[in-house]
C-alpha cells in the first residue's frame, strides 16, 4: 500500500463468533487512524480493537475467523492532517524511519 503511495484512514476489525451448539454471530467495529501509513500505528489501532472486543464479547463464545481490513483509502497526495491531534513527532519518526526501507522496494 505505501509503495503505491495510499494511506488508510480506518482499520476494520471483524470477529466471527461461534458458541458450542454451532450457532455463529459475529462481532465488529472500527478504529479511525487519521490517515495514518506506518505500521506502528496500525498495530496500536489493532491492539486499540482486540481490547475493546475482549471486552464486549461474552466469554463463553469461541472465536473462528478473525477480519481485520484497512479501508478508506486515500492517494497519499490527499492526505490532510487532524489538527486537533498532536501526533505529528511519532507518525514523522515512524514515516522517516521506513523512507529508507520504501525506496530500496520501489527501486527493485
Amino acid at each position: 500500500m505505501r509503495r503505491e503511495k495510499f494511506h488508510a484512514p480506518t482499520l476494520y476489525l471483524w470477529l466471527h463468533l461461534r458458541v458450542r451448539t454451532n450457532k455463529g454471530r459475529g462481532w465488529g467495529t472500527k478504529y479511525k487512524l487519521h490517515v495514518a501509513s506506518d505500521d506502528q500505528a496500525v498495530l496500536a489501532a489493532l491492539e486499540a480493537l482486540w481490547k475493546e472486543a475482549r471486552r464486549e464479547t461474552p466469554k463463553h463464545l469461541r472465536i473462528v475467523r478473525i477480519h481485520v481490513t484497512l479501508g478508506d483509502l486515500t492517494p497519499s497526495c490527499s492526505r490532510q492532517l487532524d489538527m486537533l491531534l498532536n501526533d505529528d513527532r511519532e507518525r514523522r519518526k515512524w514515516e522517516i524511519s521506513l523512507q529508507p526501507l520504501m525506496v530500496s522496494i520501489a527501486v527493485t
